[in-house]
């Protein structure tokens, strides 16, 4: 497992997660500033496990069910932890894109648990023949308010899309 991430924040948030669950996790960070001043420095986290993998790569859709429906603190993380790597907050709304449509149904059924309505739209044909349709769910502007409060995002919030539009190499 690697994650690269510009949120150290984010990063050693999911090293300690890794550790919780005995991967021995490492960090790194690759300083891309030294190179231009303008870049951000890239958070690595990587951890290795033959077993992990395996037993990953194995999961159905239904197996993922089941491991969120033992705690509710495992659907705020999944859809926290989903929307962190396929969304974006905009002005209006919140979107997630991905191309499996299962996935996206799981997590429209978790925003509704969390009493969050949402829409799903697609397919999107892509742009090159070689890729997947794409399906979107979106969050409407009247509920991102709660949509934020409940799954606490880390990196995509309204303040880092601020940043980026100003330019600031400081969103840790």
């Amino acid at each position: 497992i690697t994650l690269g991430v510009m949120s150290l924040r984010f990063a050693t948030e999911f090293f300690n997660k890794l550790k919780k669950i005995n991967l021995k996790p490492s960090i790194f960070i690759y300083k891309r500033s030294e190179k231009n001043p303008k870049w951000s420095d890239i958070f690595y986290v990587r951890a290795s496990s033959i077993v992990f993998r395996d037993w990953f790569l194995s999961l159905s859709l239904n197996d993922v069910k089941k491991l969120l429906d033992k705690e509710i603190e495992f659907k705020r993380e999944f859809v926290r932890g989903f929307y962190e790597s396929e969304g974006y907050c905009g002005d209006s709304y919140i979107m997630m894109y991905n191309s499996d449509l299962g996935l996206l149904t799981l997590c429209k059924e978790l925003l509704t648990e969390f009493g969050i309505p949402s829409s799903i739209r697609g397919p999107i044909p892509p742009a090159n023949p070689r890729w997947k349709d794409m399906y979107t769910l979106k969050v409407k502007r009247e509920f991102m308010g709660d949509f934020l409060v409940a799954f606490k995002p880390i990196i995509k919030t309204p303040e880092y899309y601020e940043l980026r539009k100003l330019n600031i190499n400081a969103l840790q």
